[in-house]
């Protein structure tokens, strides 16, 4: 019984000291996790504060969805064009929503929007509409794009714009079930 309770208080300690817990990048505990097997998952920082795509439960409107992927392959689909369109909606105290929407690489791989043909990211708050800013950097890096599974999986950054303010979003992460178009 003494050495139960002591392995017990001893585990307990170890599990607890500083340093000994270690600390994911790919999962930090305001963002999803930055996986890659179609959990739906959408989120980032924007200007340091977290923002992920959700629907509180309380909204009963089935049109709602928290996050909305298609990708249009090559040589499948309405436009045959080969674009991914994201989007992303946050409803609760307040309402926003985030669109990634361009022509992605055939494969896994870094994405720069600019050598690519681009569509669009924009913000939307009630207030604001925020579009990519050209002139500061921004990348979106396909880490799985499976297009038997219908899974697109990837990582973000860029700043947007509007008619009076700036945002930065950092840390970008998704992992989607994507329709095919």
């Amino acid at each position: 019984m003494k050495y139960t309770i002591f392995l017990s208080a001893l585990l307990i300690c170890i599990c607890t000291v500083p340093g000994c817990k270690k600390d994911d990048p790919d999962c930090p505990p305001d963002l999803p996790c930055a996986t890659q097997t179609g959990e739906n998952t959408f989120g980032c920082y924007i200007d340091g504060e977290p923002w992920v795509a959700k629907v509180e439960p309380y909204v009963l409107d089935p049109s709602a969805h928290k996050i909305e992927a298609s990708y249009d392959e090559t040589d499948y689909g309405t436009f045959n064009d080969n674009y991914f369109r994201l989007l992303g909606a946050y409803r609760g105290d307040t309402s926003s929503s985030l669109i990634i929407h361009f022509k992605p690489l055939l494969q896994t791989g870094r994405a720069f929007i600019n050598t690519l043909n681009f569509y669009g990211i924009e913000f939307r708050t009630s207030q604001n509409l925020f579009k990519i800013d050209p002139d500061s950097p921004y990348e979106i890096h396909f880490t799985k794009l499976d297009t038997v599974k219908n899974i697109a999986s990837g990582t973000f950054y860029f700043s947007c714009i509007s008619d009076s303010d700036t945002l930065s979003v950092t840390d970008g992460r998704f992992d989607v079930r994507y329709s095919p178009e």
